[in-house]
């Protein structure tokens, strides 16, 4: 009898469990604040402050107006309206507002840029994804290589 209803529980705990998961709250890097190194996030995150390296997160990227990414992004979706120099790796759909600034290599599936973009850029959309990336440079220290 009370297996039965401690089983019953705990089936609902776990199923409760990956419903908290499913939707985590999204990470935030506010305004002023400095990120150097790696993120790697399970959820959505926003960027409002400045990214030194590189942003993997299975949802949604978004990088706010001043926000700023310096490295490497891979992700599901993405809306950009701050500014991002490197490497963008989005498995759906990016969207590029207006205010935003790319400057680097993408690969996506769906893309939109806004009119007044600054979209300065090598574009993919073959739905090839980017999974990690290496910085092989050469003399000049131009990005030669990556990982598929």
């Amino acid at each position: 009898m009370f297996n039965s209803n401690s089983n019953s529980n705990k089936g609902k705990q776990e199923q409760d469990n990956k419903k908290i998961s499913a939707n985590a709250s999204p990470s935030s890097i506010g305004h002023g604040t400095i990120v150097t190194g790696t993120i790697d996030c399970n959820s959505d995150i926003r960027v409002d402050g400045q990214v030194k390296g590189n942003v993997k997160c299975t949802g949604k990227l978004i990088v706010g107006p001043k926000g700023i990414v310096d490295g490497e992004v891979i992700c599901d979706n993405a809306i950009i309206q701050g500014k991002i120099i490197g490497r963008i790796s989005v498995k759906e759909s990016l969207e590029v507002q207006e205010s935003a600034e790319i400057k680097g290599e993408i690969f996506t599936k769906k893309l939109q840029v806004q009119s007044g973009a600054i979209f300065n850029v090598t574009c993919d959309m073959s739905g090839k994804q980017i999974k990690s990336f290496t910085r092989d440079k050469d003399a000049k220290g131009e990005v030669v290589s990556l990982v598929n």
